[in-house]
């Protein structure tokens, strides 16, 4: 554990000195900073960050997987400044993963050099490493989950502490590598019960294993499967159609020549030294390219495969090769037959996770049979050849990086921010190509039309495409935008905000009448927080009085008049909401409306019945051990 320590900290040493982030392509600074330091804000105010103003028009925030609301590593960012803390956060999980390895090949009975040679290989492989680069910290921590998972179902006693361990991975936030881990758990536990004179794990605990594991994790997961159903992800068939579909799901699929890295990690170049052959898409290299686990790790992990295949023992060489396949994508035939079932997710590549995890449990195997009685001069020095060489070829992706750079405010952001606090209604700004972090505006309290979400609204979606055209939308937000649009005028956009574009005026209302605009004539708004907005109406005359709101619609709105009377409220340009007055009363009238979403409600009491039902196991299991 100390060495695996030393190790981390030689990697990570040059960020978490400084205070900075680790340096990376961007995703830390569209993604991870923006987010966390919204939630941090809204917890320290007293709210639970239920919906973000900030971007798309309005999106529901904790229904957004990636939010990690309910991920304890979080908390770093509530009480720590957002850089250091998400230093400190990866360098956690990184030494987080590689003890995994270690905990779970010393539970398979494994030297402890095998072990050590084991959780070098994973946990300081070009694989991980590359995360941090690419800003895929999120990543990071739900991979650092998978080995403590598995440690805790080799032991039946501990198997709902293994589904404590899985909602942890889920709660991380990255849905993809929650559902792989999945899958391999259940392949290992379905060959289990097949082979010959077998037995595979009880079912009754295994389902009660499995029921406590979605009742922890409901208050996040119910939220998420909602929003999932109502994402751009769920509408592209009807959209779109199949084929775009296909595509999607098939983006980013490993390719055979980039197997080439295995052995050679630089063969294609890379995008920290801007030497890769895709020099526009560094996401490219980081999901099909950074595949290097070191020279002796994969000669070992061959050997294994091969001691296995002399005992005929296939099962670990024929899901390890089963996956490397799936994880080619479209570059293979058998993708065909398993692309519908994961068409929610894109970067088929990701099932190299489970081919790479194989790899280094034959390593390590073989390590315990051929090298672990060899003498401790021996073993030593191959230990330190595999971290020399581990470190001579990642180094160069972990590396520090000042965020002030990249998320301080410009001129024209403070001057938005300076008129918006000053202004009697809410106003959004549409930040065009020459913006690269839309996300940035949350920071800074601005309302963007735009926004950086790899999961977001559908409607946003859809409205887009029949609005503005098909060439108006990305897979993770809107790349531009027709300001004179009417249609576009909708999302109460004053300032179109793009690169040489600088700055420019479109008055466009946040709330106005959609009846008799003599009815009332003048309207004052302001948040109360992020899940809570108060409009303020005078009118000259009574009568029935409809409301256009220029928030998107999401179940869970509500609203509600200053006498208590709650309002019916309904979608309006498939995007937007309405409401009415049923009779105004001059001279002044009050709309609150708030989000209060009914599948939070219920998945947290899910969550707060299971985690009791954890606790009084954990009690019932310490009353034993001490009778």
């Amino acid at each position: 554990m100390t060495l695996l320590l030393a190790a981390v900290l030689l990697f990570c040493g040059p960020f978490l000195i400084k205070g900075w982030v680790p340096g990376n392509f961007g995703d830390l600074y569209q993604y991870v900073l923006p987010f966390r330091h919204f939630a941090a804000e809204t917890l320290q105010g007293g709210q639970v960050p239920l919906w973000n103003p900030y971007i798309f028009s309005g999106s529901p925030f904790l229904a957004s997987p990636q939010s990690s609301l309910f991920y304890p590593g979080t908390l770093l960012f509530y009480f720590f400044p957002a850089a250091a803390a998400s230093g400190w956060f990866a360098a956690f999980h990184l030494f987080l993963n590689a003890l995994g390895m270690f905990l779970l090949l010393r539970a398979l009975c494994l030297a402890r050099t095998a072990s050590l040679t084991g959780a070098l290989a994973w946990g300081f492989s070009m694989f991980f490493l590359a995360k941090f680069s690419a800003g895929h910290i999120i990543h990071l921590s739900g991979y650092s989950w998978f080995c403590f998972i598995l440690v805790l179902l080799l032991r039946p006693s501990c198997r709902p502490l293994a589904a404590m361990a899985a909602s942890m991975m889920f709660f991380s936030g990255h849905l993809q590598i929650w559902l792989l881990s999945m899958v391999f758990i259940a392949c290992v536990w379905v060959w289990r019960a097949m082979r010959p004179g077998g037995a595979g794990p009880s079912r009754g605990p295994a389902l009660a294993s499995l029921a406590l594991l979605a009742g922890i994790a409901m208050v996040q997961a119910l939220p998420t499967l909602i929003f999932s159903l109502r994402s751009f992800r769920a509408m592209i068939p009807s959209v779109l159609g199949l084929e775009a579909v296909y595509e999607f799901a098939s983006s980013y699929s490993l390719e055979w020549r980039s197997l080439a890295t295995l052995i050679l990690p630089d063969f294609f170049g890379n995008p920290v030294q801007g030497t890769f052959i895709d020099g526009k898409h560094a996401s490219v290299y980081f999901e099909t390219y950074a595949l290097y686990f070191g020279l002796l790790p994969l000669g070992l992990a061959l050997l294994g495969f091969w001691d296995r295949f002399k005992e005929k023992k296939y099962f670990m060489a024929s899901l390890a090769l089963t996956f490397l396949v799936f994880a080619m994508g479209k570059n293979s035939m058998l993708y065909a037959l398993i692309w519908k079932v994961f068409s929610p997710f894109r970067v088929p590549a990701r099932f190299y996770f489970l081919f790479f995890f194989l790899m280094t449990v034959s390593a390590a195997f073989a390590w315990n049979r051929r090298i672990s009685g060899a003498r401790p001069a021996l073993k030593t020095a191959l230990i330190l050849f595999i971290f020399l060489d581990l470190y001579a070829n990642g180094k160069k992706m972990v590396r520090a990086q000042d965020p002030a750079v990249f998320m301080s405010p410009g001129g024209t952001l403070n001057r938005i921010y300076r008129e918006l606090d000053e202004s009697p209604l809410p106003f959004r700004i549409f930040s065009g190509p020459g913006i690269g972090n839309p996300n940035k505006t949350m920071l800074f309290h601005v309302p963007n039309v735009n926004g950086y979400e790899a999961l977001w609204q559908g409607s946003a979606f859809r409205y887009f495409i029949l609005t503005q055209g098909i060439e108006s939308v990305t897979t993770t937000g809107l790349l531009d935008a027709q300001p004179e649009a009417d249609s576009f005028k909708l999302h109460a956009v004053k300032y179109h905000v793009s690169g040489g574009l600088g700055v420019r005026a479109i008055p466009s209302p946040f709330a106005y009448l959609s009846g008799d605009p003599k009815v009332a004539d003048a309207a004052w708004a302001r948040w109360m927080g992020p899940n809570k907005l108060v409009s303020v109406w005078k009118g000259t005359k009574a009568g029935a009085l409809p409301v256009f709101l220029s928030e998107a619609s999401y179940p869970g709105w509500e609203a509600w008049t200053d006498r208590g009377d709650r309002l019916a409220i309904e979608e309006s340009q498939g995007y937007f909401m309405t409401a009415s007055f049923p009779n105004f009363e001059p001279p002044y009238r009050r709309i609150y409306w708030t989000f209060r979403p009914a599948d939070f409600r219920w998945g947290a009491w899910a969550s707060a019945v299971s985690v009791l039902l954890l606790a009084g196991f954990g009690l019932r299991r310490l009353k034993e051990s001490i009778s």
